[in-house]
């Protein structure tokens, strides 16, 4: 009988690689820079069209944390 799961794990689907994410890796740098400036998340989750929450995520760097930290 042959497995349900593949022998070698799938490369993550993060960022952009997912085929459901709303945002670009570009998207994610104004959003981290502008929480930086010190922004209202509120107001960028609804220009960006996502929730307050992952807003925060991001600006916190606990999700798309895959990007490395701009200069």
């Amino acid at each position: 009988m042959r497995s349900a799961f593949r022998d070698t794990p799938r490369p993550p689907s993060a960022g952009t690689r997912n085929s459901q994410a709303k945002l670009t890796e570009r998207k994610v740098y104004a959003i981290r820079q502008s929480a930086d400036l010190g922004a209202g998340l509120a107001a960028l989750a609804e220009s960006f069209g996502i929730s307050e929450r992952a807003c925060r995520h991001i600006a916190r760097r606990t999700s798309w944390s895959h990007l490395p930290e701009r200069d």
